[in-house]
């Protein structure tokens, strides 16, 4: 199985003052750069992740700067082939001029070939809010969902392995998973929590930003070759819930004690 990962930048312009857009509407705004016929499937997870670089009020208007990473070649080259035709972008309800664009495909991830291992200790940032979700059965017989606003690397983990699973079809070993949670060592964990709301009609949500540093050492050969995959996949579709509306953004971070 391979899964291609890639980039686009886009610069925009208004001459009216806006506000930060709630994250749902970037999640719109992707699908209406991917175009109608760009298949949205429900109840599957989108192949981007927006997030807002810059969003900056200047006299006269707002410059905009966002970032798309993508986990599929199909909703990259929709995307593209729309930036090239056309010079705006919506975001929201409003409508910008686009400056610039910039689209780079990073990287093929060959699942049946080793990857680059990741640093043996390194700094995994939640760079935008993040928010795990658990299942758990009531009395009646039915189920509940309780928010888990915290970073704990199994549900890192077992959040890419999901999305990997219902986005492709590629099954993990969730023993596997388990076993390489258990062994990484978090040397250092900050969390700063936060509330999030994804739009007017969604509830409030109890989220985190911060980081964990991570010690690998412990890993094996087949549990380092796993985790990197896994990790250079989270990159680009973030982890947690609502990933496609830009929450739950990681990035790989080097760490210097």
């Amino acid at each position: 199985m391979k899964m291609s990962l890639s980039t686009i930048v886009i610069e925009g312009i208004t001459n009216r003052r806006r506000g930060r857009p709630f994250p749902k509407s970037l999640h719109g705004m992707c699908y209406e750069l991917a175009g109608r016929e760009y298949e949205h499937i429900h109840n599957k997870p989108p192949a981007f992740q927006p997030s807002i670089r810059k969003w900056e009020a200047v006299k006269g208007g707002t410059n905009i700067e966002i970032e798309i990473r993508i986990t599929e070649d199909e909703f990259y080259n929709h995307v593209m082939e729309r930036l090239m035709k056309s010079n705006y972008l919506i975001v929201g309800s409003t409508e910008f001029e686009i400056i610039k664009f910039e689209g780079k495909k990073d990287v093929v991830l060959n699942f049946d070939e080793k990857v680059p291992s990741v640093p043996e200790v390194f700094k995994l940032n939640f760079a935008t809010p993040t928010f795990f979700r658990k299942r758990k059965e009531s009395e009646g017989g039915g189920y509940y969902y309780v928010t888990i606003p915290e970073p704990n690397m199994k549900n890192v983990l077992h959040s890419i392995s999901k999305y990997l699973q219902r986005r492709t079809g590629f099954k993990t070993s969730f023993e596997l998973i388990d076993s390489i949670a258990n062994k990484i060592h978090v040397i250092h964990k900050e969390a700063k929590r936060t509330n999030v709301i994804a739009t007017q009609t969604y509830s409030k949500e109890k989220a985190f930003l911060g980081h964990m540093v991570l010690d690998t050492t412990a890993l094996d050969e087949e549990e380092a070759d796993m985790f990197g995959k896994l990790i250079k996949i989270g990159s680009y579709s973030g982890v947690g819930h609502q990933k496609g509306f830009g929450f739950g953004k990681l990035q790989i971070e080097r760490y210097d004690e």
